[in-house]
């Protein structure tokens, strides 16, 4: 289990095999498949043998196998929590239920319909109501039962359970550290060291969620109040943020109750129909994808850890043989692209398998809308885990035959995850990061071998990926402040340089004020004797004009504005990487040798 539990290294698979519905049971039931008792392979028996009950079977292994008789609660143990909690570690996630209509696919995504036994919003309840209710009202009353909730809503529930959990958890050592400073003040009048030691901390989760299904290849966003009036969603992608679904609503939620109701409101806009084989089927795939950002500060001081990831919760419409369902008209079109789209479902995945084989092969992806949105999902970066749902009946195995080998490839893709995590922060911010992380990485080091067995090893090697990010985080931020440092340097050199030579222009300017104004009082001089008054008052408002440029020239005062700005600002910058508490410790990318007052020197204060 602790290859499951951790994503392992290929798409995970399970099947979910259901109890014979009534139409099943009317046509005179016969079960082909049995699950093995160790829950990881099933034996499906061969049309002609499984009306004589022989033993002749294909046997086929998954990560997990669920016969008709396992709860909600198990399947959710066995994939939902092990996806729902590398999600919340910062890990993309990606829950898929595959297979033909009427399989159980909606019941065990969703559960059971709450307003009917037939609901608009289901593509196979009518089925999956048979899974365990005969009576006619059952799935209404179901509904109403925590026991029969499928995996969205106790995903969204563990979602917000562990963000509490988090918040609490926070809000608990900031106490208990406050409480411990006010003892060490009171003790020995010393408590600055309190939030190094967890004092201070502080989490923020902000989560979203948006809601689409693809019908006939047209993407519409069933969050909107007119999904088919409304302009069209576009699948994008993009360098930096990857495939992304440009124009779709994204609702902020605060708990799993409304994202509940906003997922439930994007079910009724869902399109479905009635064929031979389900009353109520979906005619389009639905993603329901849920965004989270979490930021967290260890303590007062330390670098914000940034957490964020998608998890997309898809419900494929089922596939289906025309020969069974009766389709015709639309609902033949709607089957003829819907088979269409898992078609391109399965040429990607044989793709895949192949890269994962070594070879060379162009994964064609953009055969489809479905491929292209899940192409980081699929392709790999993402934790992915595939529910196959089937029928038990022997009328169907030609479709459960086709079900089972095409989850036997998709365990065969290869998944290489990353956590998507960053440190932000300033330089000192990011260094105290790496010292507390090699702190902590020590301490699991060292108290490994009495009882950490494995998991202590892997918690070992997470924390050592984490340091070793924050170190580069780190090293580029100390980077980018030299580099600001040497900037201003340059910048401060050149300005004081201009200084100077205003400096020198304002002593000949000085000079050149002091003769005119000599002639100027000559001249006043002379013709004072004359008695020519206005002249008189000509000549002492340029003197005044003269006096006011030489005592304040503009220049002079922006450029010495300009060089106290700049030291200001390299004096901060300074500071900060003298405050580097892992220098000498982290790898040295830029360490500054020199002071930019050693180079350009003072500046007199007065011209």
């Amino acid at each position: 289990m602790d290859g499951a539990a951790h994503g392992g290294d290929h798409i995970q698979v399970l099947v979910r095999v259901r109890p014979p519905n009534a139409r099943e049971l009317s046509q005179g039931y016969v079960k082909a498949l049995r699950a093995n008792p160790g829950g990881a392979s099933l034996e499906i028996l061969h049309p002609a043998h499984a009306a004589a009950k022989t033993t002749s079977a294909h046997s086929y292994g998954y990560d997990h196998v669920c016969d008709e008789h396992q709860t909600q609660a198990e399947v959710f143990e066995s994939v939902g929590v092990p996806v729902t909690d590398a999600f919340l570690e910062g890990y993309h996630g990606c829950l898929i239920a595959y297979g033909q209509t009427g399989a159980g696919k909606t019941y065990t995504m969703q559960g059971p319909d709450e307003h009917a036994v037939v609901s608009r919003a289901d593509d196979d309840d009518s089925a999956a109501a048979a899974l365990e209710h005969d009576a006619a009202g059952a799935g209404a009353a179901g509904a109403r039962d925590p026991e029969q909730r499928g995996l969205i809503p106790r995903v969204l529930q563990r979602i917000f359970q562990r963000i509490q959990d988090e918040k609490d958890a926070v809000e608990g050592a900031a106490a208990t550290a406050g409480d411990d400073e006010d003892k060490e003040n009171a003790a020995a009048g010393a408590g600055a060291d309190a939030d190094a030691n967890g004092g201070g901390g502080s989490i923020d989760f902000t989560v979203k969620c948006s809601y689409l299904e693809i019908y006939n290849e047209t993407v519409a966003d069933l969050l909107c109040e007119d999904p088919t009036g409304g302009p069209q969603p576009v699948i994008r992608l993009d360098e930096k943020k990857g495939v992304f679904v440009e124009g779709l609503t994204e609702a902020a939620v605060t708990s799993a109750e409304e994202t509940y109701d906003v997922f439930t409101r994007g079910s009724h806009n869902r399109r479905v129909g009635q064929t031979e084989m389900n009353r109520e089927s979906s005619r389009s795939h639905a993603v329901f994808t849920v965004s989270l950002e979490s930021r967290r500060r260890p303590f007062k001081g330390a670098a914000v850890q940034k957490r964020s990831a998608l998890l997309h919760l898809v419900d494929l419409a089922g596939s289906e043989r025309q020969k069974s369902t009766d389709s015709a008209g639309e609902r033949l079109k709607e089957a003829s692209a819907i088979n269409k789209s898992l078609s391109a479902l399965g040429n990607v995945i044989k793709a895949l398998v192949d890269v994962a084989d070594g070879k060379e092969r162009h994964v064609p992806f953009r055969d489809s809308k479905l491929t292209f949105l899940l192409k980081e999902a699929l392709g790999g970066a993402a934790r992915c885990t595939l529910l196959a749902c089937v029928s038990p009946a022997a009328q169907q195995t030609e479709e459960t035959l086709s079900t089972l080998k095409f989850a036997q490839r998709a365990k065969m893709v290869k998944v290489k995850a990353t956590a998507n995590e960053e440190a932000v922060g300033s330089a000192a911010e990011l260094a105290a990061e790496v010292v507390r992380l090699r702190a902590q990485l020590g301490a699991l080091e060292g108290g490994g071998g009495s009882g950490g067995g494995g998991g202590g090893g892997a918690r070992a090697r997470e924390l050592e990926l984490h340091v070793a990010r924050a170190n580069r985080a780190a090293a580029a931020a100390a980077a980018a402040a030299e580099e600001n440092v040497r900037d201003l340097a340059t910048k401060l050199a050149d300005v004081e340089e201009l200084s100077s030579r205003l400096d020198k222009n304002l002593q000949s300017t000085k000079m050149v004020l002091r003769l005119r104004e000599d002639a100027l009082k000559k001249s006043l001089s002379k013709k004072g004797k004359k008695g020519d008054a206005g002249d008189d008052d000509d000549a002492n408002a340029e003197l005044a004009e003269l006096r006011k440029l030489a005592e304040c020239p503009p220049e002079v005062i922006r450029m010495r504005m300009e060089m106290t700005d700049l030291r200001a600002r390299m004096e901060q910058l300074e500071a900060e990487n003298g405050k580097h508490p892992a220098k000498g410790k982290m790898t040295k990318v830029c360490s500054i040798h020199w002071s930019p007052y050693d180079r350009v020197g003072g500046v007199n204060a007065d011209p």
